[in-house]
């Protein structure tokens, strides 16, 4: 067979003097006549890619910053502003508005302005969210 013949041939090879000497029979090949060297476009098509995905991880977020406690002055400070008095009064004065407007008004009452319950109601619960 092929295989046979390429091992009598490498047992041929074996220099007895190397053998002599102690030095392993070693036979090694350059297969620097078979690389080809990579053309202009594969190394600038690489360029790009390794610069986009650098650009990418520029501002990234790193995986500790969830680990992280917020500062609880500035909670504070934005649970006091969200909760706000004034939008539960404005909150109170629609509630008693809402008798004595018909349905066609209370459709249309709110357009173009902020609705105090809408309101009130995403301010608590972004401040719910925050502080569980």
């Amino acid at each position: 067979s092929v295989k046979g013949k390429v091992v009598t041939d490498a047992f041929l090879l074996i220099n007895p003097q190397m053998l002599m000497l102690g030095q392993e029979p070693r036979q090694t090949t350059p297969n620097i006549g078979h690389l080809n060297k990579p053309s202009f476009d594969p190394l600038l098509l690489l360029l790009i890619i390794e610069s986009m995905e650098m650009l990418l991880n520029l501002h990234k977020i790193i995986w500790t910053h969830g680990l992280t406690l917020p500062n609880f002055t500035e909670d504070t400070e934005i649970n006091g502003k969200s909760v706000n008095l004034t939008l539960a009064e404005s909150y109170n004065k629609s509630v008693q508005e809402e008798s004595t407007i018909t349905l066609e008004q209370l459709k249309t009452r709110y357009v173009g302005k902020q609705d105090p319950k809408r309101h009130l109601e995403e301010s608590v619960e972004d401040v719910m969210s925050k502080n569980i």
